[in-house]
C-alpha cells in the first residue's frame, strides 16, 4: 500500500508542479498579451496623430493661396471710405467674405490675432515694425493682418507691430 500511496503522492506532486508551470505560463502569456494590446493601442493613436498632421499639412497647402487672396480682399475692403462701405455691392462682398471665413472655420482653420499688450510669440507672428514705449517691451502693439493655422500647423503668421522699451 505504501508503494501505491507514494506513487499517488508522486503523481500528485508532478501534477501540482505541472499545474504551477501552466499557471505561470498563462500569467506570462496574459502579461505579454496585455503588453501587445497596449503597444497596439499606442501605435494606433500615433498613426491617428500622424494622419491628422498629414491632413493639416495638406490643408495648409490648399488654403495658403486662398488665405492670401482673402487677406488682400479683406484689407482692401477695410481701406474703403465709409460712404462706400454702405454700398450694397460692397455689402455683398463682405457677405461673401463672411461665408469664406465660415468655410475656413469648418475645415479647422483658426484665425490668429493678438490683443494689444499680449506677449509677442515668434511662432505665430511676424514683426512688421516697432513702436517705442516707455513701459512695454516685446509686447504686441497692434495686429496689422491676422494669421491662420490648422491645429499646430501654421498656415500664415499674423503680421504685427510690437512695442520696444524706449530707455531715453
Amino acid at each position: 500500500m505504501k508503494k501505491n500511496e507514494n506513487k499517488k503522492t508522486q503523481e500528485t506532486t508532478e501534477q501540482e508542479l505541472q499545474l504551477t508551470q501552466l499557471t505561470e505560463q498563462v500569467v506570462d502569456l496574459d502579461t505579454k498579451l496585455r503588453t501587445a494590446l497596449a503597444d497596439f493601442q499606442n501605435l494606433r493613436k500615433e498613426l491617428e496623430k500622424q494622419h491628422e498632421m498629414r491632413e493639416s499639412v495638406i490643408k495648409k497647402h490648399v488654403f495658403n493661396d486662398l488665405i492670401d487672396i482673402f487677406s488682400d480682399l479683406f484689407f482692401a475692403v477695410e481701406q474703403l471710405p465709409e460712404e462706400l462701405k454702405k454700398d450694397s455691392h460692397i455689402a455683398g462682398i463682405v457677405n461673401i467674405m463672411a461665408k469664406y471665413k465660415d468655410l475656413l472655420k469648418n475645415h479647422g482653420v483658426t484665425e490668429i490675432s493678438f490683443e494689444e499688450g499680449t506677449d509677442y510669440d515668434p511662432k505665430y507672428a511676424e514683426v512688421l515694425g516697432i513702436v517705442n514705449h516707455k513701459e512695454f517691451d516685446n509686447k504686441i502693439a497692434q495686429t496689422i493682418q491676422p494669421g491662420f493655422r490648422i491645429g499646430e500647423v501654421l498656415i500664415k503668421p499674423a503680421r504685427v507691430m510690437i512695442y520696444k522699451k524706449d530707455n531715453s
